[in-house]
């Protein structure tokens, strides 16, 4: 996919959003307007949905299939390296740890800390709760594409998008 200069002035608005957020929440005369924060990493999500997408769209078009295995292979070597660095660092350096102690190991291999997530005992690396949503997308959007490819008709489409709606909300 050819660079496409909105999308990286979006990208900084989300991660200025963000910091903002993250800068203002205390202590700041300007702290009401922290709450919008969510809205960066919304900006964020939406971003990345449509990059993802359009991959696997731009693949799909090209070759009349998606490769599914190539997919997933791709964004691993592109997220999981530094991931994992980062992981790692955290476990062996615990000075690094900016709260109070982490989630089991196992919800950072299953990209499930989002969904058991214990800001009150354990919020060190807690803002991985995002790249397990974005994980979960990566994981999902490809089959509903060739769930859709395979067996495509208006009852199926209506169904998956109104199943998407209903757990996406």
């Amino acid at each position: 996919m050819n660079r496409l200069p909105g999308l990286d002035l979006l990208r900084a608005i989300a991660i200025i959003w963000v910091m903002l957020f993250h800068g203002l929440r205390y202590g700041s005369p300007y702290r009401d307007f922290s709450v919008l924060g969510w809205m960066g990493v919304d900006l964020f999500f939406v971003l990345s949905g449509f990059l993802i997408g359009s991959q696997v769209f731009k693949s799909i078009n090209k070759r009349k299939e998606l490769n599914i295995g190539e997919f997933y292979i791709s964004r691993a070597f592109r997220i999981l390296p530094a991931y994992f660095a980062v992981l790692a660092i955290y476990l062996l350096v615990p000075i690094t740890q900016e709260g109070k102690g982490l989630q089991p190991l196992w919800q950072f291999f299953s990209f499930s800390v989002n969904l058991f997530i214990d800001i009150k005992n354990s919020n060190t690396f807690s803002h991985v709760w995002s790249l397990c949503v974005e994980e979960h997308f990566y994981y999902l959007f490809p089959l509903i594409v060739l769930l859709i490819m395979k067996r495509s008709g208006a009852a199926l489409v209506i169904f998956l998008s109104l199943l998407i709606v209903t757990f996406g909300m």
